[in-house]
């Protein structure tokens, strides 16, 4: 049956603003997609260019997907020794600044499954500070989370309980932090994350003026302080102006980027009040003061929902180079892919994004969209008979939905080039892969007939070898564990399923966790 095309009024799913959910348990954070971690690092992992950018501030940051794979494997010593690392070469250099804080974010994402993996590195290193500043940003992102989206009088007393619960161990591990490295300016900058509001501005202004005796020429101080005095936190834009014009009398030419930071809160008003026009001109406005990563990215948002996805595009690339390898902007950039149904570069985005933020609310009510796009794109190869192409898009699909099974049975389809594949099938795939015993998707195909005629046996005995040959192959693992499964052998499914995961097949991932949770 033909896949009907994907509607054109979904497209406002993305773009309008999401209703409000039913209220959820509060007692966790779901992972939204399983994805394979990042290769590990053998140095400290950074990305993006060398050299420094007009305010002398580098151009390089830290590769967070990277930092994350080491704490997901338990590599707690070498992880400690990167993050004391970057907060060293910051005391030496204040225009390093942004490395601890951002390696602590990439760190303490808010989903409920992080935190054994947060908890045994607290255990692992006590007496670093690395651990608990991580932690701390941890419990900061799942008060957020748990908070929820909403304005204060749509949300419930339960959420703001489960708020503040989260973020009471987020002061204890932050402050536990500052205790072993006094100089952690991230830290502070995390208690000004979760000090929002609630007649909390003295209690603020202690936190930012003990972080600037230690770095007084810092931004990022400074940037989460001026968050808080936004009217939505009940200060006002004479309370942002002043603040602003204080600090350019500070020797640090990066300080002027802040006066966008107004304009940016000016253009998301604007644009909550539905003077979409008016907003993205403020939005404009806080690109002109300076090329800033947060500017470019409200603006192209602004763009994607209310305006040109093209130009969304443009400013979201710029972004990427500016800031590259960030969750926010990965996001954006995906939804306006999504909104142009740029169905691959939509998804690829997503897989980076959620590397590093899991919960992925910003793309959360899109998923289902993106892979029934993804569906439609590879139907569109397979019935032109393009069916390598075909099977790549599947491919990326079961990536995100490794349970779908319209997904799992239509690439199957393009695999075997048959629904229910017979003996005459089987001779000839298994004369194929004599050919060419290194062929991954010739032996797909001869494992997918082997297992639809159940012979199990003869599927495990075709892995057995190709990954003798290239155990390295992650996909490989991955049909082999699904042979086991198929088999009745669900304990060696799910380690060979791990392994792919871990060989960078996110496919994998979700189908361990899946099947995992299906044999409790």
């Amino acid at each position: 049956m033909m896949f009907a095309c994907v509607p054109t009024a979904l497209v406002g799913v993305l773009l309008a603003v999401v209703p409000p959910a039913p209220e959820p348990a509060l007692d966790r954070i779901d992972t939204l997609a399983w994805i394979s971690p990042a290769p590990l690092p053998k140095v400290l992992p950074m990305v993006g260019d060398p050299g420094t950018d007009a305010y002398g501030y580098p151009l390089r940051f830290v590769d967070g997907a990277a930092l994350r794979s080491l704490l997901l494997h338990a590599r707690f010593a070498e992880l400690t020794g990167y993050i004391e690392r970057l907060q060293a070469d910051f005391e030496g250099d204040p225009r390093l600044e942004f490395w601890p804080f951002e390696a602590a974010e990439a760190l303490g994402s808010a989903e409920s499954d992080l935190l054994d993996s947060l908890d045994a590195w607290v255990a692992a290193s006590p007496g670093s500070f690395a651990p608990y500043l991580a932690r701390g940003f941890h419990w900061r992102a799942a008060g957020w989370d748990l908070r929820g989206a909403a304005v204060a009088s749509a949300t419930s007393a339960q959420r703001f309980a489960a708020m503040g619960r989260a973020f009471d161990r987020a002061e204890r591990d932050l402050h536990r932090a500052l205790e072993l490295r006094p100089t952690l300016a991230a830290a502070r900058v995390g208690l000004l994350g979760i000090y929002l509001g609630g007649g909390k501005a003295a209690l603020r202004r202690e936190v930012m003026q003990a972080a600037l005796a230690r770095c007084p020429t810092c931004y990022e101080v400074r940037h989460a302080y001026l968050l808080g005095l936004a009217p939505r936190w009940g200060g006002s834009h004479e309370e942002l102006e002043s603040f602003i014009r204080a600090a350019q009398e500070v020797p640090n030419p990066r300080l002027r980027l802040l006066a966008g930071t107004l304009e940016i809160d000016r253009s998301m008003m604007l644009s909550w009040e539905g003077r979409y026009e008016e907003g993205i001109a403020a939005a404009t406005r806080a690109c002109e003061v300076g090329d800033e990563w947060e500017a470019l990215l409200n603006k192209g948002a602004l763009e994607r929902d209310y305006g040109d996805a093209h130009a969304a595009l443009r400013d979201l690339e710029r972004a990427a180079v500016l800031r590259p390898g960030h969750p926010r902007i990965l996001f954006a950039r995906a939804r306006a892919h999504l909104r142009l149904r740029q169905w691959e570069s939509a998804a690829l985005d997503v897989i980076d994004g959620l590397r590093i933020d899991p919960v992925g609310r910003k793309v959360k009510p899109a998923l289902d969209y993106l892979v029934r796009g993804l569906v439609h794109e590879a139907w569109q190869h397979q019935r032109a008979g393009r069916l390598d192409d075909a099977v790549r898009v599947y491919d990326l699909a079961a990536d995100l939905a490794p349970t779908n099974r319209e997904v799992l049975s239509r690439r199957s389809a393009a695999i075997t080039g048959a629904s229910r594949p017979g003996p005459e099938d089987l001779a000839r795939e298994r004369e194929a892969t004599t050919r060419f015993p290194d062929d991954f998707p010739r032996c797909r195909r001869l494992s997918y007939v082997l297992n639809g005629l159940k012979r199990f046996d003869d599927a495990l005995a075709l892995w057995a070898s190709f990954l003798q040959r290239q155990p390295l192959h992650g996909r490989a693992h991955l049909e082999r564990a699904t042979t086991l499964r198929r088999a009745g052998r669900t304990p060696e499914a799910i380690g060979e399923a791990r392994l792919a995961c871990d060989l960078g097949t996110s496919e994998a991932c979700g189908w361990a966790h899946a099947v995992t949770r299906t044999a409790r």
